[in-house]
């Protein structure tokens, strides 16, 4: 059962009504409604009914109100994403039927059986209620629509938008189908309360992070989701670390230029990458022009046990290079290397030299040796901070070295 209504939704979400099928229902309802307010009027002034008029009014109302829809298209608007400004519409074609049955009533019907005064409330009352039934309509089909969607949708991971501008409502009107999240929210820095609600979610606030955690785990949140890049740089050092102490998903939704050649998207919502926060596009090497580029070289690393240098050492063994020399001062952690180098790349001819990059003899006596033909200096002093408190050695290192 839960299956088959698992699938029902899923239809719904990809399928829409027909055009016509709207264009009827419409006309039913203001069928409906000139009906009721026929009725009603004479019920209210207690006068005899023209059963004849009446069916010429309905047959009127009908007609009229098909040429309402055509003339404003209401039938043509998909009903789960109608908005306010689309109300116009609706009555404009209420107008047109209740202009039309005035026509009728005082040129072709005056056998109505109603004063000239009733029958001004008849046409404004059928016009009125042929409105709200419209509307009240299209209203009922979005509750049922976002209550089914709701259900179905409730297992999904809860996430916040971050940011509550035109593009984040945006978002969230976009990832209404989505069948991984459910927006739950909207999140800003600053203080206040979740009284403030946008496109009718609630709006969250946080001034630090115990704040941020207790809104977490309050409502369960699994990620957060930001709708422009900017702000992911913006937060790089504060929310976005928030969510890496706790667990949570950072995601960020594609931008135009990240569309296919079709203008389709792979994925609505992807993890943040790193060129997000750097602001530039990824950048790709190719490794087959490196390698021949390398291959057959005998190569000079200095710094060769640093992390740096010995990851540079670790590339190195993969391309097929003549000879690597490990330059570095550091005993131990160069003898380190070499035993994993011996284990991991017995094939490789390396050679571990022991010297500092400040003692030229002994840097001339390795380019007199092994004449390296490719050079990576990485015996380097790297924490800034602490090199411009102490000038001279990183001088002495990273320049005359």
């Amino acid at each position: 059962m839960k299956h088959a209504f698992d699938r029902f939704v899923q239809y719904l979400q990809k399928n829409y009504f027909s055009y016509w099928i709207v264009l009827g229902i419409d006309t039913f309802i203001a069928l409906i409604c000139t009906w009721v307010s026929f009725i009603g009027i004479h019920y209210i002034t207690e006068t005899s009914k023209e059963i004849t008029s009446l069916f010429h009014i309905l047959a009127i109302s009908v007609i009229s109100s098909v040429l309402g829809s055509f003339l404003f298209h209401t039938y043509r608007n998909t009903i789960r994403f109608s908005q306010l400004k689309e109300l116009w519409r609706l009555a404009g074609s209420a107008l047109i039927k209740a202009v039309c049955i005035a026509m009728a009533i005082w040129l072709f019907l005056p056998q109505t059986g109603l004063h000239n005064s009733q029958k001004i409330v008849f046409v404004l009352f059928d016009g009125m209620l042929t409105f709200i039934a419209m509307v009240g309509f299209r209203i009922q089909l979005i509750l049922v629509y976002e209550l089914l969607l709701n259900m179905l949708n409730k297992k999904n991971m809860h996430i916040l938008i971050y940011g509550i501008d035109d593009k984040s409502v945006a978002l969230k009107v976009r990832l209404m189908n989505s069948s991984h999240y459910k927006v739950v929210g909207f999140c800003i820095y600053g203080t206040g309360d979740s009284i403030r609600r946008v496109a009718d979610l609630p709006v969250y606030s946080f001034k630090d992070e115990e704040c941020f955690n207790k809104l977490i785990h309050k409502k369960c949140i699994g990620g957060i989701l930001f709708a422009r890049y900017e702000n992911t740089r913006e937060e790089e050092d504060r929310l976005l670390q928030y969510c890496k102490r706790s667990g949570l998903k950072t995601l960020i939704a594609p931008s135009i230029s990240e569309a296919d050649e079709n203008g389709s998207f792979h994925q609505w919502v992807r993890p943040i990458k790193i060129e997000d926060l750097l602001g530039r596009s990824e950048i790709h090497i190719n490794m087959e022009e490196v390698m021949t580029e390398f291959c057959g070289k005998v190569v000079l690393v200095t710094g060769a046990a640093g992390s740096i240098g010995s990851e540079l050492c670790r590339q190195l063994a993969q391309m097929n290079i003549k000879k690597l020399i490990m330059f570095d001062s550091a005993e131990s952690p160069l003898h380190n290397v070499r035993l994993e180098f011996e284990k991991n790349y017995p094939d490789l001819d390396f050679v571990p030299v022991i010297g500092d990059v400040r003692v030229k003899e002994r840097l001339r006596m390795v380019f007199e040796t092994y004449q390296p033909q490719i050079i990576f200096h990485a015996a380097a002093y790297k924490h800034v901070p602490l090199m411009e408190e102490n000038p001279c050695e990183a001088v002495l290192v990273n320049v005359v070295g």
